[in-house]
């Protein structure tokens, strides 16, 4: 049975009542871990991706806790990760643009924390330590079928971003372990380029139901 990650990206739109809607979701769909993103949006920046604001943290974390689901984030700068590590996660993520973020991945192991690190056929290899590795092809979303042979358990999972669960149930049968997917909320105000491929935590609910 596969580990489901599932990512509200910034499908939480600013509103600390939509993240904790997420986490609510999450639980009750059967997945075990959450993980939102951690990054600093440069000045002037129209690019559509929203921040997590750093004071949201306890909040979501007792709601994690009273759900007992997991809760971590992808982080994208220094003061990111020195941030989560305070906050003693069981997991964080690398994502596929911090696969070679080495210092970062080995101090999150010193930390006790298991990385989980989104790579491909060229990269993986050139990681090591206790971590999970997911199979990424950073395209968003990814429209074309996959050929997951010899993917697993070369890596442990699969970093989703095709449409729909198809290809994802697809991958588990394929022997993923770990399964990471972007997921909405059902809010007019969500539209964020996250929201365009996500999928709805009916989804995931019938994700863990096929397994």
């Amino acid at each position: 049975m596969a580990i489901i990650i599932v990512d509200p990206g910034s499908t939480h739109m600013g509103k600390l009542e939509y993240a904790l809607e997420h986490i609510e979701l999450a639980a009750r769909s059967g997945a075990q871990i959450i993980k939102f993103q951690l990054f600093s949006n440069p000045p002037n920046y129209t690019g559509g991706n929203i921040e997590l604001p750093l004071e949201w943290w306890p909040i979501l974390q007792k709601k994690a806790d009273e759900k007992g689901i997991e809760l971590t984030a992808s982080v994208f700068n220094a003061d990111a990760l020195a941030f989560l590590l305070s906050q003693k996660p069981k997991y964080i993520k690398f994502s596929y643009s911090n696969k070679h973020q080495k210092t970062w991945i080995e101090a999150a192991i010193g930390h006790g924390i298991k990385p989980i690190v989104s790579c491909d056929v060229m990269t993986d290899r050139d990681l090591f330590g206790d971590i999970i590795k997911l199979y990424c092809i950073p395209e968003y979303p990814v429209r074309y079928e996959i050929a997951f042979d010899g993917i697993f358990p070369r890596f442990n999972g699969f970093s989703d971003h095709s449409l729909g669960i198809r290809q994802t149930i697809k991958a588990i049968q394929s022997g993923a372990k770990y399964i990471e997917k972007h997921t909405t909320l059902k809010h007019e105000d969500v539209n964020c380029p996250d929201g365009y491929f996500a999928v709805n935590y009916e989804d995931i609910m019938n994700l863990k139901m096929i397994e």
